[in-house]
């Protein structure tokens, strides 16, 4: 399998951690979806947009990298399945939404969402076509694997006598009544047994799709 040879994994992503100015001198493509190339240059894009919304700097790890290559796989697949349903793509006025809400948000260092971006080399057009994936992941989850979606009440209070009233008496807390918590327990439970449902169509799309996994340059372990 071929590798991309620009030199050890964590000097790879030290330097796409640097911005992106710095990150197209070494930039490749490291994983093919259908058609669609995904680039070294985006996994670092992904890296430091991750550590901006998390209020963290960017980690400096080539597990991360891999990690964040297998996701970014996973979203092109996605994003393949949505693009048969195109009514589930995001509305605009749900991107904008929330794009205003990080313009006012605060991130590491006390800094502004203006400061924030360039702080992490990224700009407002990556971070709203990232709220705007964000925002149709969500409407496909929701259409897709939870529509129709039932929890049996059994279900419910299993969850809540097996798991949380032990949690609550861990931390020295009384638990609530059942009542007061069921309809959490069972949001919990949906959007469990939804990520399995997604997991199964994703098994179902790498073989419905061609996957070729390059890797991060010589160095990652991969």
């Amino acid at each position: 399998m071929r590798r991309i040879s620009a030199g050890p994994a964590l000097l790879a992503i030290a330097v796409l951690i640097a911005g992106p100015l710095r990150a197209e001198l070494i930039d490749g493509v490291v994983a093919i979806v259908g058609s669609e190339a995904i680039t070294l240059s985006e996994v670092g894009e992904e890296i430091r947009l991750q550590a901006m919304l998390n209020r963290e700097e960017p980690e400096l790890a080539s597990d991360l990298g891999r990690d964040v290559l297998r996701m970014l796989v996973d979203r092109r697949l996605v994003q393949l399945d949505l693009a048969l349903t195109p009514f589930l793509a995001a509305e605009v006025s749900d991107v904008e939404a929330a794009l205003r809400q990080l313009r006012e948000d605060t991130f590491l260092g006390g800094r502004s969402f203006a400061a924030a971006l360039g702080h992490y080399g990224l700009t407002d057009g990556t971070v709203r076509e990232y709220l705007r994936q964000r925002a149709s992941f969500e409407r496909y989850v929701a259409f897709r694997f939870k529509t129709g979606l039932r929890i049996d009440q059994d279900e419910i209070e299993r969850r809540y006598w097996d798991e949380y009233v032990p949690a609550r008496s861990e931390r020295g807390l009384a638990p609530e009544a059942l009542e007061s918590v069921s309809a959490s327990l069972e949001d919990e439970l949906a959007e469990e047994q939804a990520n399995e449902l997604l997991e199964v169509r994703l098994q179902e799309l790498r073989l419905l799709h061609r996957i070729v996994v390059l890797g991060l340059p010589s160095g990652s372990g991969t």
